[in-house]
């Protein structure tokens, strides 16, 4: 998309998060890796609910200069969350994130 003024976003940044765990995820944080401590405006489902199945863009403001990133996922269940650190995001398009129940492990598959 040549026209930059439609869309404000950092394609360079930009992903598609995929929810294949098999539980519904209520909060999503994306921030820095640089930044210490998890912000509220770092979340991106603002009250929805990112269901099992479900993919979602997250698109960056083009100010945006970090490259590594890190995601946090806040279960609907209130299981304990989830972090994955120092994200290359400059060098990823999409992030899918599975449960595996025999060894009660999530991990996030990076493409």
């Amino acid at each position: 998309n040549a026209d930059k003024s439609e869309t404000a976003s950092n394609a360079d940044l930009d992903f598609t998060l995929v929810n294949k765990t098999g539980y519904d995820i209520k909060e999503v944080l994306v921030g820095p890796s640089a930044t210490k401590d998890w912000a509220p405006d770092m979340e991106v489902l603002k009250g929805r609910t990112f269901k099992d199945g479900a993919s979602m863009d997250i698109k960056f403001h083009p100010k945006a200069t970090a490259e590594n990133w890190d995601i946090k996922v806040e279960w609907a269940d209130g299981s304990p969350s989830e972090e994955w650190l120092k994200l290359n995001l400059t060098k990823i398009e999409k992030v899918t994130l599975k449960y595996d129940k025999a060894a009660d492990k999530t991990t996030a598959v990076i493409e």
